[in-house]
């Protein structure tokens, strides 16, 4: 990194001293002859570090003078300044003097050296307007250039820069002219600096030589100085300089005075204007300071939205450190004095929002109608400050307003209403900075003659005649009323504190002396509404008729309703009260309503409407009118959509009463809200009232929702009775939920089981048939014959056929076996415990019974990647139960009790909060939700739910306990327990204990051993990890204890595996390095054990449930007294096919399946014969005994009831075996062999020492065609055709890319993939290597079709829809029964191109749904036609057509007419709105309009809407025999909204050319090109293509002649293609200028004249306003590219040693001087000299004897029309 440049201190005054210094000069009569002789200084420095050593540089630093105009590179010696140049205006050339200063650091450090070194500047202006007084121009460095040869230090040292030298540098000069006649210049060039330092050997830089490139600034003078200015007309203040100040008619306030302190003084201008008993003007005018006679009168302009008119008048820039204040004034009078009127007066301002995003490349224009993007809401500051309604009393108005927070750019007076005229109207506006006057309380009668309090500015108190005091406010000091004053309820039903007097003069109700409006209602107000709609669906159609009691309505809505655009409601408002928070609303609705056509598809949304509280801080006295922008309406429009309104067309007129409660506030306006078509409502009434009182109480509410199913919410009364349904004030739905109807729920086997959906589907994880459906018959689909569980590597079970599991890469586990319970072994990963400890399981072992957080599928536990608990930190428990780590303040400060540091979250030591837990007998016990469904298997109803009341389902009488495959058990009858796939137990048996047998699986031990059992011996007996069902021991699933660890004991009585230092931090007892925790030697926590006979025993759980069989009553649970269950009378020991012993009497021991034993038989020791099952020996080998036998005699390890000892069920012993990479796995010899493919090394062998061959050095992996992967030597790899990934890489994991082909997915699709990918990710059916997807080798799944004479046959979508014509019931769906039960109807259809050609599309798609499910899908034929069967029933289509978009079919006119309708212009609607809705926005708006001229133009390559529009349609099938029903649809391309496109046509004809007279231009030329019409013409669009010489000049832009509208281009492969389009016309006379084509000739040596002509191509379209073609051809001047007088190329080559030559070319015969100088200018060859002919010519240079550096050649070209010199820099090396 370059180091920043450090200059000692005296060198950094010096530089300080000259660039400081102001640069003043005398003038000629009108400018300043350049050079300025000042000083250029370089700032800063240069840093020159090429080729030096490490820390040192040579800083390089001084200033340029000595100006004088001789030197001879020069054009003209001995003139400094003359015109021309790259940037038309001069060029300057001079000699001067560089004063460099040569500091050197590091190494160099101490050398300084000062030179003064002769060299050359040029540099081009642009023009410069003499004669002004502040002038400024760019600047273009040419040439500067410095050069030291042969001197003591510098073999060579030179300085170069400049557009010659390839190193641009671009400036600015500023020429100010002072009183005295003198000019202030500061002039500075940022350049690009090429310095090379060859030191001299003998010199103190010895052999130092490089070139490095810089860039630093030339800097003369500094710029003049500046202060604030206040221009007297516009009353503006700018910074300028006294001078220009001076000229400008300013007043100037010094020197470095700033405009944020300074006022310039109000404006004043006049406005008049009189109103007629209808509402328009007749006499409109005043000094508004903008007029558009296209959208004004007389200055005064009208927002259509709103009823507003305005005049504007310009104050100055946006400033937000100013404020405003604006005072109006103006003598009102009736128009006529007969008629009553009404009038609003208001101050509007531009907001800051407008003047940001305002165009300042035009004149500044306020925000008034018709300018593209304006919004009224947005952009638009408004304050009324005068209203009157009645008949209009003569007199004079005094008005004033505050902008307080901003200074607007634009003011103006905003008036409204009926019968009145406004003369003498004036209005005074400042932009003032300060401090704003206070506010203080302004008391004052308003028009009700009612005491009002306002806390307001004094100019305001004053304008409505009120005392005014600064010293006080409204809400500690309310304005003093009459002694007799009282709540008064006026006509309106709002309330005001007034005299009695006052109250009954306004028609009101007194409600006493002393009342207060916070304790009065006042009633409900009531309103009415009607309105229909008709049949026609697009959004924004005006209802047929509407109106009623709306209370706002100024002309621009439909008898009092609105229409919002962003969401498509219709409305009408109504006024309550003024926004109160101490208030709430009710508001009730009724209203009866009809199909207004049963022959059309019909939608209505109702809904109600309030303005949000946002709206009415601002003080606004109208409701949020349209139209609102998008991003605003949620945030002042609140609305409640009522979700009961649905219309049936065959019952008439229908009656609905709604509800809605505001609890917390009362809002200002409320309004009725419909959307849809089709419908007409009548009889509508709304009662809403504020109320003063205590909100009434919300109970829970039972309510059935579409799908039948019984719905809880906890609401109001009447909002309960307006969903139907069953209201309750005492309980809620927390604590009493609603009771579900019950239906049929379908297993993953085919049962069904009898329960609610909630149970079915988050429970039993099944599929819901429908709230009534029976389970007889049997509803759930059933699976397929031959075919049973497959499991996959991931975990998941599918049922699939033997074959087809194992091409998918699945296990297949037998023809039968079901998915439920998941016979799948589950992937293994890390699982991080709360003590930071990890744990290798799978994610359901982690969560739900480690409750650990799991880091995902293979990732290992080392290293660790679990969070570690802080030091200082320990468990801290929480009021919920559950546990973290964090140090004992921060426990304290989050809620927590602090355990104690070091106390571990493992086991969790926090008390669990109690809840109801049901048991399946319906019983209630009170305990935490981990014991309710962990242990007691309960159902757990929620914290806090008592048991009394009891909230448990009891069982049905006449049932039993029936248990499941999954071990599960339920209670049901005998039927139904056997059709749900149930074994039933008989009739009263418990669930508790649970009696059904329970499925095994692996359950790995904490010393790495596995045990076949279930879950529950597993985790509760066992204390083992559980691996899932079906898991088998071989291979061991289970993890392995780390070497160096042993068996830690905890105060819980656990034992895990843990190294002795991790065992004391957790909190354990280490019990030494290998110590097993198997059996466990951890002391166990004594409790309450109960035997069979009802006595107690104090023990640990284990010994109480495995040797004395008792009953557990918890840690810590005390013998005395008693707490166990006492045996009854006439009982003894009943013995169960388990080997379990129970007391009970002979009856129901026989009833529940055991053997009596007798009267008075105790289950001590147990009398009862034990099942037989497999015990694993340690060598692996099995015996078959019981499980008491095999634990407590053999020592062996229990596989489970009923498990056989052939095949050998038990884990075998582990040892080395070796992979192919020479990494060693500990396993057993069958998993090494047959599964790892690796080399057993023996039982016992560890793998530390690594017992494994390696392998060779120099060799890696080797990639073969088929995916394989070899260990080889690079060469080997290559003979035997593999693919060397490099020595050292391995084949674990395999790197080598798999080969592909189709893999087929479960629904019928088909993936590109490989095999692996295939089977273990995606779980499909591999078809084999280079197998294609198309055609789709994929079996489709099956279903049923049914066929137009009602039968049905089974086969898949395609066949049914494409060959048989068929309508498809769905996949699965069975034959028998037949659902084919009526004749189907016949859909006709036809899709065409939505213009008046009505074009047939071709080869459409057309989907027919139902119910958001895709029926069938057509491809229309050549006619656009396509046809379905369907059964009765109502159905979607939605079309889709994949044809690319063609281009020209949407162009500016389209762009036109969206631009159109989006300012109120025009109106487009149906395919041609939402063709126009290219960015999917749901509106037509300016963005669309841009993108489809974009689109034209190729700026962007596509739209988000997508390519082709279609309607989609609704339609209903009605049934009859042989039927058809007919539909038409229409499509559009994307953007083509006035539907111009012909459908599948190319356009082949636009405007003609005509050419213009030749321009004449030369390489390098740049040059204006005018388009012009050929004949007078009102243009609104243009698009077009024109295809010019892109190999010759380059298109640097376009300009439409009148600056208006919207213009984009883009040029691409030789086509310019321009999209143009304004709503305002630009009329056009024969031969004026459409557009201006900036164009630049790119640097071509041309030998003669060329000409270049231009091609419109037939896409290109003019049109007018009204959309249509213009029959109006084009001329475009051809270009004559004229071949330069002089052209001279560069050396070659360049660099040279010896000799180099040089081309140049003249364009006519010619004097010709050649030249060679060296730096200093001084001539040192001449190469030719002479008359020469026309074309080429080539001289050469020798220069062998030459000292190396930089040489000039300069040519002099003399013809007879041309005279140039052209000068070029070569380098010798």
């Amino acid at each position: 990194m370059k180091k920043a440049l450090i200059l000692p201190v005296f060198l950094l005054m010096t530089f300080r001293a000259i660039s400081q210094i102001p640069c003043i000069v005398p003038g000629n009569p009108g400018t300043v002859d350049l050079p300025a002789p000042c000083p250029y200084s370089i700032v800063p420095g240069i840093e020159f570090t090429s080729n030096l050593p490490p820390g040192s540089t040579l800083l390089l630093s001084g200033f340029l003078n000595g100006f004088a105009c001789t030197h001879p590179v020069c054009p003209f010696p001995g003139i400094c300044e003359i015109p021309g140049g790259i940037l038309g205006g001069t060029m300057v050339c001079y000699s001067c003097n560089l004063n460099l200063t040569v500091m050197g650091t590091g190494v160099f450090a101490g050398y300084m050296r000062t030179l003064v070194i002769p060299g050359i500047m040029s540099y081009h202006t642009a023009p410069r307007t003499t004669g002004l007084p502040v002038q400024e121009f760019q600047c273009e460095m040419m040439m500067l250039l410095f050069e030291v040869v042969g001197d003591p230090d510098f073999s060579l040292l030179r300085i170069a820069s400049g557009l010659e030298m390839q190193l641009p540098g671009s400036g600015t000069t500023a020429l100010t002219k002072m009183p005295d006649g003198q000019w202030w210049v500061e002039s500075f060039f940022d350049v690009f600096t090429e310095v090379t330092i060859n030191g001299n050997p003998q010199g103190p830089l010895g052999n130092v030589a490089g070139s490095g490139v810089y860039p630093s600034r030339l800097w003369q003078g500094i710029p003049a100085p500046k202060g604030a200015c206040c221009l007297q007309v516009s009353k503006s203040c700018i910074t300028t300089s006294q001078v220009d100040c001076f000229y400008r008619n300013g007043v100037y306030y010094g020197d470095n005075s700033s405009c944020d302190t300074v006022n310039c003084g109000p404006l004043t201008d006049s406005f008049q204007i009189v109103m007629n008993p209808q509402g328009s003007p007749l006499i409109a005018g005043g000094s508004g300071q903008y007029e558009d006679t296209n959208y004004n009168i007389g200055g005064w302009y009208l927002y259509p939205n709103t009823g507003w008119w305005n005049i504007w008048y310009y104050d100055h820039p946006l400033d937000t450190s100013r404020f405003k204040r604006i005072d109006i004034s103006f003598y009102v009078a009736p128009m006529d004095p007969n008629l009553p009127g009404w009038i609003e007066v208001a101050a509007n301002w531009s907001t800051p929002l407008w003047s940001l995003q305002g165009d300042t490349s035009v004149s500044r224009r306020p925000p008034v109608p018709g300018i593209p993007g304006m919004n009224e809401t947005l952009h638009i500051g408004r304050h009324t400050l005068f209203a009157f309604q009645g008949f209009i009393q003569p007199g004079f108005q005094q008005l004033c307003f505050y902008v307080e927070n901003y200074n607007p750019e634009w003011v103006s007076v905003d008036v409204r209403g009926e019968n009145f005229q406004l003369e003498q109207g004036q209005i005074v506006h400042e932009c003032i900075h300060g401090q704003l006057p206070p506010i203080g309380r302004c008391c004052y009668l308003d028009n009700n003659n009612v005491w009002q309090c306002a806390d307001n500015f004094e100019c305001e108190c004053s304008a409505l005649n009120g005392s005014w005091n600064d010293t006080l406010n409204c809400t500690a000091n309310p304005c003093p009323v009459p002694v007799d004053s009282g709540a008064c309820c006026l006509p309106n039903k709002q309330c005001v504190n007034a005299s009695q007097t006052s109250c009954l003069a306004a028609g009101g109700v007194f409600k006493g002396v002393g009342s207060s409006c916070d304790t009065v209602n006042c009633g409900p107000i009531t309103n009415t509404f009607y309105i229909t709609r008709g049949n026609n669906p697009q959004p924004g159609i005006p209802p047929l008729n509407a109106g009623g009691t709306g209370q706002f309505d100024n002309g621009a809505g439909f008898n009092g309703w609105y229409w919002y655009e962003t969401y498509d409601w219709w409305n009408i408002w109504y006024y309550d009260h003024p926004y109160d928070t101490s208030r709430w609303k009710m508001v009730t609705i009724s209203f009866d309503v009809w199909v207004f056509n049963p022959q059309f598809p019909f939608d209505l949304d109702f809904a109600l409407n309030w303005s949000m509280p946002a709206w009415s801080l601002q003080g606004i006295t109208t409701p949020p009118l349209p139209p609102i922008p998008p991003s605003m309406e949620d945030m002042i429009i609140g609305r409640h959509i009522f979700p009961t309104v649905n219309l049936d067309p065959t019952i008439g007129m229908q009656h609905f009463d709604l509800c809605y409660i505001f609890p917390d506030f009362n809002p200002e306006w409320v309004s009725v809200d419909v959307r849809g078509y089709n419908f007409e409502i009548l009889n509508g009434v709304i009662t809403h009232e504020c109320i003063f009182d205590t909100l009434p109480h919300k109970g829970r509410c039972c309510y059935p929702d579409a799908t039948g199913m019984i719905q809880c919410a906890d609401i109001y009364q009447c909002e309960c009775a307006m969903l139907g349904g069953t209201w309750d004030v005492s309980p809620n739905c927390t604590a009493n939920p609603c009771p579900q109807p019950q239906g049929a729920c379908c297993m993953p086997d085919g049962s069904c089981v009898q329960t609610d959906i909630n149970t079915c589907g988050q429970i039993l994880h099944g599929m819901w048939m429908g709230a009534g459906v029976p389970c007889v018959p049997n509803p759930c689909p059933q699976p397929e014959p031959d075919s049973g569980a497959c499991c996959y590597p991931d975990g998941s079970c599918m049922y699939r056929d033997s074959i087809s599991c194992i091409q998918t890469g699945g296990a297949y586990q037998g023809d039968g076996v079901s998915c439920m319970p998941n016979p799948c072994p589950q992937p293994q990963g890390a699982c991080c415990m709360p003590d930071g400890s990890c744990v290798q399981t799978d994610i359901n072992t982690c969560g739900q019974i480690l409750h650990g957080m799991w880091m995902g599928a293979g990732v290992p536990c080392v290293p660790n990647p679990c969070p570690q608990p802080e030091p200082d930190s320990g468990a801290c428990c929480y009021p919920d139960g559950s546990c973290m780590y964090r140090d004992s303040i921060s426990c304290i400060q989050t809620g927590g009790a602090y355990q104690g540091d070091g106390v571990s979250c493992m086991p969790n030591p926090c008390p669990q909060p109690q809840g109801a837990c049901c048991m399946p007998d319906g019983s209630c016990v009170q305990t935490d939700i981990n014991t309710c469904g962990q242990i007691l298997h309960g159902m757990w109803m929620g914290v806090g739910v008592p048991c009394v009341p009891n909230p448990c389902p009891q069982p049905e009488p006449d049932s039993g306990a029936c248990c499941y495959p999954d071990g599960s058990c339920m209670y049901r009858d005998s039927i139904s327990c056997i059709q749900t796939g149930g074994a039933y137990q008989g009739d009263g048996v418990s669930c508790m204990p649970n009696p059904c047998p329970q499925p095994q699986g692996a359950c790995c031990m904490p010393d790495g051993s596995c045990v076949q059992t279930d879950i529950n011996t597993c985790g509760q007996i066992l204390h083992g990890m559980w691996m899932g069902v079906g898991v088998p021991c071989v291979p061991n699933p289970c993890p392995q204890p780390e070497p160096d660890s042993g068996a830690c004991c905890y105060p819980d009585g656990s034992c895990m595996y843990r190294d002795s230092i991790s065992c004391i931090q957790t909190g354990g007892t280490y019990q030494g390095d290998g110590v097993s925790c198997m059996p466990n030697p951890c002391p166990q926590p004594q409790g309450a054990c109960c035997m069979p006979d009802g006595s107690c025993v104090q023990t640990d759980i284990n010994t109480c449930g495995q040797i004395l069989h008792g009953m557990w009553m918890g840690v810590g649970v005390p013998c005395v007294p008693n707490p166990c269950p006492q045996p009854e009378p006439d009982s003894g020991a009943c013995c169960y096919p388990d080997g379990s012993c129970m007391y009970r009497d002979s009856i129901s021991c026989i009833q529940t399946g055991g053997t009596y034993q007798g009267d008075g038989v105790s289950c001590m020791p147990n009398p009862c014969p034990q099942p037989q099952g497999a015990c694993c020996m340690p060598d692996g080998s099995c015996v078959q005994t019981d499980i008491n036998t095999c634990g407590q005699i053999l020592h062996g390890m229990w596989m489970g009831v009923g498990i056989p000892c052939v095949p050998n069920p038990c884990p075998q012993p582990q040892g080395a075996c070796c992979m192919p990479d020479g990494s060693c796995v500990q396993t057993d010899i069958n998993t090494c062999g047959q599964i790892l493919h690796g080399m057993w090394m023996g039982a016992g062998v560890p793998c530390v020492p690594n017992p494994c061959p390696q392998p060779e050095p120099d060799s890696g992996a080797c990639c073969y065609p088929d995916g394989s992967c070899m260990y080889r030597d690079s060469i080997s790899c290559i003979q035997t055709g593999g693919t060397y990934q490099g020595d050292g890489v391995s084949c674990m994991p395999n790197p080598c890319p798999q080969p592909q082909g189709a893999c087929c997915m479960p629904d019928g699709s088909c993936v590109q993939t490989d095999i692996n990918t295939c089977g273990q990710i995606l779980h499909g059916m591999w078809m084999g290597v280079g197998i294609p997807c198309v055609p789709n080798p994929c079996p489709q799944p099956q279903g049923a079709c049914c066929m137009p004479d009602g039968s049905c046959v089974q086969t898949d979508i395609n066949t049914c829809g494409q060959i048989l014509h068929g309508m498809w019931m769905g996949v699965g769906i069975p034959c028998v029964p037949n659902p084919c039960t009526a004749m189907p109807d016949t859909i006709i259809g036809v899709v065409i191109y939505g213009n008046t050609a009505r074009t047939p599309m071709r080869g459409v798609s057309v989907i027919l749904s139902k119910s958001v499910l895709n029926i069938d899908t057509a491809v229309t034929d050549t006619s656009g036609v396509f046809r379905f069967l369907a059964w009765p029933g109502s159905y979607h289509l939605k079309a889709f057509y994949h044809g690319t978009w063609p281009h020209g079919a949407a162009n500016a006119n389209d762009a036109l007419l969206v631009m159109k309708h989006f300012v109120g212009l025009d109106t487009v609607y149906g395919i041609h709105w939402l063709a126009g809705d290219v960015n999917a926005s749901h509106n037509l708006s300016t963005t669309d309009a841009m993108q489809i001229a974009q689109r034209f133009v190729g700026m962007i390559p596509s739209f988000a809407a997508g390519d082709w529009a279609f309607l989609e349609y609704d339609i209903t099938v009605g049934g009859s025999p042989k039927s058809s029903t007919s539909v038409t649809m229409e499509g559009l391309v994307y953007g083509d909204a006035n539907a111009s496109y012909t459908f599948g046509m190319k356009k082949e004809t636009g405007p003609g050319l005509v050419k213009d007279n030749p321009l004449q231009v030369k390489p390098m030329e740049s040059v204006m090109i005018p388009v012009r019409v050929s004949q007078a013409a009102s243009i609104a669009s243009a698009s077009l293509s024109i295809r010019y010489a892109s190999h010759s000049f380059d298109i640097v832009t376009i300009n439409s002649e009148s600056n208006q509208g919207s213009l984009v281009f883009k040029t691409s492969d030789g086509i310019l293609r321009i999209a143009w389009y304004d709503i305002e016309e630009s009329n056009l006379e024969q031969a004026d200028v459409l557009f201006w084509i900036t164009a630049t000739v790119k640097p071509l040596r041309l030998r003669s004249l060329t000409e270049l002509s231009w091609e419109i191509l037939p896409e290109s379209e003019l049109t007018g306003f009204n959309g249509k073609a213009l029959d109006v051809d084009l001329m475009i001047p051809d270009l004559q590219l004229m071949p330069s007088g002089l052209t001279v190329g560069q050396n070659k080559p360049n660099p040279f040693t010896k000799m180099t030559d040089i081309d140049f070319f003249i364009s006519e015969p010619g004097m010709v001087h050649f030249e060679v100088m060296n730096p200093l200018g001084q001539q040192i060859a001449v190469l030719a000299h002479g008359q020469m002919e026309a074309g080429r010519h080539e001289v050469s240079f020798d220069c062998r004897n030459c000292p190396p550096g930089v040489y000039f050649y300069r040519v002099l070209f003399t013809g007879t029309t041309e005279r140039e010199v052209i000068t070029r820099r070569m380098i010798l090396q």
